[in-house]
């Protein structure tokens, strides 16, 4: 892992501070370790996307060069001679420009590159589509090249924002909401149910629902999540700058407590020998930089969304299982002025019949989608909702932007003397 690198950070011509030197460059590994976890890998120093970004990727990479030097493989018209020729080709050429970028580099021909750079990136993308258009498969080609140019921002954005760490803690938050799941239903569904209620037994809302196309009610849908999405993300400068201020370097190492950075820095009433950086009154932090911003937005923004999801779901499930019984397919006739109701499901039951259909799917979608986007603005400017759903979160970010602010001030500033508070 790239917070390793900082291993023998220090002064290597010393051989007395040799073991300091090693004490501190684990302090920091172990500080730049718990920030990746945390979803953040761009607040450590230098953190560099040859080095840190596509090279953590090689092997997958790797795996999918290999099998794109096959596509020139089609069983659907060629016979098995022209297939294997195919194969053989791809695997020839791709091997071939392997070993040729190796001897260029001065490294043995079939050692696996120590870093991918723009070179391995470039053979990455153009060599696969060579292969397919050799035998006259143009659009392959092309499919191959723009699926590598995806493939690729699609790793970059999921590896350099740390999106697969943030996605693991907003699960977990996602298990801790649903364990805690009456308190969740306490607090935010009945004003959400009186809100929709009237929604959904209104004929008129069902009837537009209906007569909607199903590409236009996707967009509809997506529009909903797209402004109520709008309303996290404006609210993200301000929420950054509240949290990432701090009134004394005892207040960032409290909020930081039980995380590794301490060991760089001590605790409020502790100094860390060999620390080497004095902290200055008052704390003077680093601004987030555009790449730094950008990473936490999307720890912030994932972690709310998974809370929002929980609700909306919920209400989703509400109004499905609410439908079955007090909404009866005539009455669905009645309102849509359709006589050939979407039939998903038909059950006995009671004494009558529970009949689920698509009609009330799409219903009960779309008004959990207006609950999701009415629970989202409350969550943001109403105090019992932050209270309740948005603090966890806040409070996640204030802990990381502190070991951020106690980090930096280590790495930035390092110094021959103690940490003093």
């Amino acid at each position: 892992m790239r917070a390793a690198d900082h291993g023998n950070d220090g002064n290597d011509g010393n051989d007395g501070n040799d073991g300091n030197d090693e004490d501190l460059g684990r302090r920091r590994a172990a500080t730049e370790n718990w920030l990746i976890g945390q979803g953040v890998p761009h607040f450590i120093v230098d953190y560099n996307a040859r080095r840190d970004i596509f090279t953590r990727a090689a092997l997958p990479l790797t795996l999918i060069f290999i099998l794109e030097l096959l596509n020139g493989i089609n069983v659907e018209t060629f016979d098995w001679q022209h297939n294997l020729a195919a194969g053989v080709a791809g695997v020839a050429i791709g091997v071939g420009i392997f070993a040729l970028i190796n001897t260029l580099r001065g490294r043995p021909a079939f050692r696996r590159p120590d870093s991918i750079g723009a070179i391995e990136l470039g053979v990455f993308v153009l060599v696969p589509p060579i292969v397919p258009l050799l035998f006259d498969q143009p659009r392959q080609a092309i499919v191959t090249l723009g699926a590598n140019l995806v493939l690729l921002g699609a790793v970059y954005l999921i590896t350099s924002y740390g999106l697969p760490a943030i996605v693991v803690w907003a699960l977990r938050q996602a298990g801790a909401q649903l364990r805690n799941i009456t308190n969740l239903m306490a607090r935010s569904l009945p004003l959400l149910l009186l809100f929709t209620m009237f929604m959904f037994l209104n004929a008129e809302v069902w009837k537009v629902t209906d007569d909607i196309p199903q590409s236009f009610f996707i967009a509809v849908l997506a529009l909903l999540v797209v402004v109520g999405s709008a309303f996290v993300l404006l609210r993200m400068p301000t929420e950054l700058a509240d949290l990432g201020a701090f009134g004394s370097w005892d207040d960032a190492r409290a909020d930081a407590a039980d995380t590794p950075v301490l060991a760089l820095v001590g605790a409020p009433d502790d100094a860390a020998p060999g620390a080497g950086v004095v902290l200055v009154e008052p704390p003077d932090v680093a601004d987030l930089d555009r790449r730094e911003r950008l990473n936490v937005t999307f720890v912030l923004f994932f972690t709310q969304a998974v809370q929002i999801l929980i609700v909306t779901t919920l209400i989703f499930v509400f109004y499905v299982v609410f439908g079955l019984f007090s909404v009866i397919p005539t009455t669905i006739e009645q309102w849509t002025g359709s006589t050939d109701l979407e039939t998903i499901l038909d059950l006995p039951a009671l004494g009558g019949e529970i009949v689920l259909t698509w009609e009330l799917v799409r219903t009960a979608l779309f008004i959990a989608a207006v609950a999701g986007l009415q629970f989202t603005v409350a969550a943001l400017t109403d105090e019992s909702y932050r209270t309740t759903f948005y603090e966890r979160i806040t409070d996640r970010i204030r802990v990381t932007l502190a070991v951020r602010a106690l980090y930096r001030a280590v790495v930035d500033r390092a110094a021959t003397t103690p940490v003093a508070g």
